[in-house]
């Protein structure tokens, strides 16, 4: 099961998008590790500008890690919660 699981990360990975203004989710480490497990493409921003969320809107990652304070530019939203709610409103199922 588990060589399964490690093909199938591998002809289909999980885009994954971690948000931290001031880098502490994850280390340089961690995503070494990460990477040689399966996940090589994980993004890594500090703030979040009107083309970052225009790509992020556009092509989601299928996981975000987001920070709430410091990681967005004020014209784009208050916080990582605004973030969130842009992310949500857009995506929801149940609208």
């Amino acid at each position: 099961m588990v060589r399964l699981a490690k093909k199938l990360m591998a002809a289909y990975p999980l885009k994954i998008c971690i948000i931290d203004d001031k880098q502490t989710y994850f280390s340089e480490a961690m995503l070494r590790v990460a990477a040689s497990a399966g996940f090589p493409g994980i993004e890594r921003h500090l703030v979040v500008d009107n083309k970052l969320m225009s790509a992020l809107l556009e092509t989601p990652p299928d996981i975000i890690i987001l920070d709430i304070k410091g990681v967005a530019e004020p014209d784009v939203a208050k916080d990582g919660f605004g973030i969130a709610r842009l992310g949500l409103n857009r995506f929801a199922v149940w609208q």
